[in-house]
């Protein structure tokens, strides 16, 4: 795999964007109560906010979307296919995060996971966020740009 090259999403990345998020997703959708359709919206998403894919030789293979608000930005979903996981492919997206912040002069960012997510908490924790709450099945992180 070559190395990822960020760009924004755009109208036409919809189908593989969507086929990544499920794919990634798939471990935990039929055993995690409280999780969400990842893919609902991601239309309008596409059209309405900061969405950032990784592309490399093999095509799109992750994705972010991002949500400003007044004080922060939110990461409201980042996907990587299975064969790309552990390849920094997350990593490249997350640092494009935190240039988005910047240049939007947010100065933190948000997400929200899943509790049973404990291997995302962790990556998480690894790049500076922390974990501000818990609300059902929600752990709510963010990280100071």
């Amino acid at each position: 795999m070559t190395a990822p090259q960020i760009r924004a999403a755009r109208p036409e990345d919809l189908n593989a964007l969507a086929r990544v998020i499920d794919a990634a997703y798939a471990p935990f959708t039929a055993s995690l109560p409280g999780l969400p359709d990842m893919t609902d919206g991601l239309e309008e998403d596409i059209a309405s906010h900061p969405v950032f894919v990784a592309e490399t030789s093999e095509g799109i293979v992750a994705g972010m979307i991002l949500i400003p608000a007044t004080d922060h930005l939110k990461l409201a979903n980042i996907a990587v296919m299975p064969d790309a996981a552990g390849k920094g492919v997350a990593s490249a997206l997350l640092a494009r995060a935190d240039a988005e912040a910047r240049q939007l002069r947010l100065p933190v960012l948000r997400l929200a996971t899943h509790v049973a997510m404990e291997a995302n908490q962790r990556f998480y924790a690894k790049r500076g966020w922390r974990e501000t709450g818990r609300d059902g099945h929600r752990v709510f992180m963010e990280k100071p740009v």
